[in-house]
């Protein structure tokens, strides 16, 4: 996997605080994945590609970079977490601001940042 960023974004840079370390991320194993994923896309967790409003599933924040291919580990945010919505990535912006407003509607996953766009 190759990435031309030459400050390549972080887990602290997504994922700025939570509740407790333990319940803030999770691992998806065994992934069969289309495309290389980046620490701060928001996938669609259904087809794991970049997070499309128009096409059905339940988006995750990805916090590792991972390259494509079968039997891939991701760590995704779970759940008790404050997330940096500047650092994340979807398939365009309309399907980034769906994305949050689905990640956060329960209350679980919270914006921590002062983003008023979102």
């Amino acid at each position: 996997m190759r990435t031309t960023e030459a400050f390549p974004k972080r887990m602290s840079d997504v994922l700025v605080n939570s509740a407790s370390d333990l319940f803030s991320r999770t691992e998806i194993k065994g992934v069969s994945l289309p495309a290389d994923l980046f620490c701060g896309d928001v996938f669609n967790a259904e087809t794991y590609e970049l997070f499309d409003q128009a096409v059905e599933g339940q988006p995750l924040i990805c916090l590792v970079n991972v390259s494509a291919g079968d039997d891939k580990t991701i760590v995704v945010v779970d759940r008790l977490a404050y997330v940096n919505t500047f650092n994340l990535r979807a398939k365009d912006a309309a399907s980034l601001k769906e994305a949050i407003k689905r990640l956060t509607a329960d209350g679980s996953i919270r914006i921590g940042n002062n983003n008023k766009e979102v």
